[in-house]
């Protein structure tokens, strides 16, 4: 097995796992007997903090579920916008994901 370097979202099970190749490939084996839930996966995207998804060739099926499931996730799609396009956009969603703290650091050290 090799290292994994990204959290996958399991097809048949609609969970995350991290640091388990072995998982990963029986989640794999078992999308080809069983329903993969794409409703639900949908739906636990934004409780894992994901912002953004990039849909790859071919087609669109999945950046539509995103968009009717989970409004609040940016939607990209390879054949439709580009690759170049979305490796441009990307970071700047990254940076504009991450909160703005508003403290100060007397606010963070307490009364002096």
């Amino acid at each position: 097995h090799r290292e994994q370097r990204s959290a996958y979202m399991t097809n048949v099970g609609a969970r995350r796992i991290r640091d388990d190749p072995a998982a990963v490939l029986d989640d794999l084996a078992d999308a080809v007997a069983r329903p993969v839930r794409w409703f639900d996966i949908m739906r636990l995207l934004p409780e894992l903090g994901v912002i953004a998804t990039v849909q790859m060739p071919p087609g669109e099926v999945l950046s539509r579920l995103v968009t009717a499931t989970t409004p609040a996730v940016r939607v990209f799609s390879v054949d439709r916008d580009g690759l170049a396009p979305i490796s441009a956009r990307l970071p700047s969603l990254l940076v504009d994901a991450v909160p703005k703290l508003d403290h100060r650091a007397q606010d963070l050290l307490g009364p002096t």
